[in-house]
């Protein structure tokens, strides 16, 4: 009986240690700060990503990556202390430039259909601001939207944080077409990358370079996200 009850108190002991060790060390609580004011959502949620996680398990280059692809911040202060996620955040004042297309043609999907089709058009360059507001651009650019009209604000802010995650994986803009449902991206392996423009460039970009050497292993010419798996064609 004495075993027992020393076995029980062991397991109670352990499973004790266990509760308080995760409680100190485990991530519980974040601050996001921009400009000393509270982070707007979409940078609030990047961060929030690290709650329950360990505070070793934190990938700072990964969530600076993620922060500084919404084209909003630069150079992410990041603290942690025990069981505190603290980010501090700077604005960019970096516009990009994109060319709109005004056209209502159904955009092509195909390597050779997307070079002819932004050879022979005409567009008007405008650039955006962090928030997400159009202003007229004498800028050159291989980034285009395909549309009426300018997209309104959300559609804006989503197209400059996907601008701003393609010009983190190339050194060089890549000709691409946005509509206000698709990326369509022509990569530098002579791949036309298809993408769901309200999925996380950050995610989808990851995967597609994952998936690259397995599209020039069986000659495809198209990667095609825009559904719940990857297309390879």
């Amino acid at each position: 009986m004495p075993t027992k009850r020393f076995l029980i108190l062991s397991i109670l002991i352990f499973l004790f240690l266990l509760r308080f060790v995760s409680s100190q060390f485990r991530i519980v609580r974040t601050r996001c700060l921009l400009e000393s004011h509270d982070c707007p959502e979409v940078l609030k949620a990047i961060v929030d990503e690290s709650l329950g996680l360990f505070f070793f398990q934190v990938d700072k280059i990964k969530l600076t990556t993620s922060l500084e692809n919404t084209g909003i911040v630069l150079n992410p202060i990041i603290n942690i202390s025990r069981n505190e996620l603290e980010v501090l955040l700077s604005k960019t004042t970096d516009n990009i430039t994109i060319k709109i297309i005004y056209s209502s043609q159904t955009p092509p999907h195909d390597p050779i259909g997307l070079n002819e089709f932004l050879a022979t058009q005409s567009a008007q360059a405008v650039s955006i601001n962090l928030k997400g507001i159009p202003e007229k651009s004498d800028q050159d650019s291989n980034y285009y939207f395909l549309g009426n009209q300018v997209p309104d604000r959300d559609v804006l802010l989503r197209l400059r944080q996907w601008m701003f995650s393609l010009k983190n994986i190339s050194e060089r803009e890549r000709p691409t077409l946005f509509t206000d449902q698709e990326v369509i991206y022509s990569s530098v392996d002579k791949l036309l990358v298809i993408f769901n423009i309200n999925k996380s460039p950050d995610e989808e970009l990851a995967l597609m370079q994952k998936l690259v050497e397995q599209a020039k292993i069986k000659g495809s010419t198209v990667l095609d996200f825009r559904y719940n798996h990857p297309i390879l064609r």
